[in-house]
């Protein structure tokens, strides 16, 4: 998938949300054509493991938390998402 396609498939964190909130919310999102074989969360995980070189997988053990992606994984994942390293994955104090 080219980089031009990337910004059609994935949505913004346009709503701010951290990223086990933000991948929950696409997981409630039906398919916006009902010929199409994928979710906008199936697309979301294909885009973000090219963009972080890691598995779709992977992707999903970061959003439930059983896994803790590395800094540069998150950087990567705060740019694809328009959004702060921080405010992505937050810290627990």
């Amino acid at each position: 998938m080219n980089k031009h396609d990337v910004k059609v498939k994935v949505k913004p964190n346009s709503q701010n949300l951290p990223f086990k909130e933000y991948y929950e919310a696409l997981k409630a999102e039906t398919k916006e054509d009902e010929n199409s074989p994928t979710t906008p969360l199936d697309d979301f995980l294909i885009i973000a493991a090219g963009e972080t070189g890691k598995h779709p997988g992977t992707i999903r053990r970061w959003a439930y938390g059983t896994v803790k992606p590395k800094k540069l994984e998150k950087k990567a994942m705060a740019e694809l998402l328009a959004c702060d390293v921080e405010l992505l994955f937050p810290t627990l104090s």
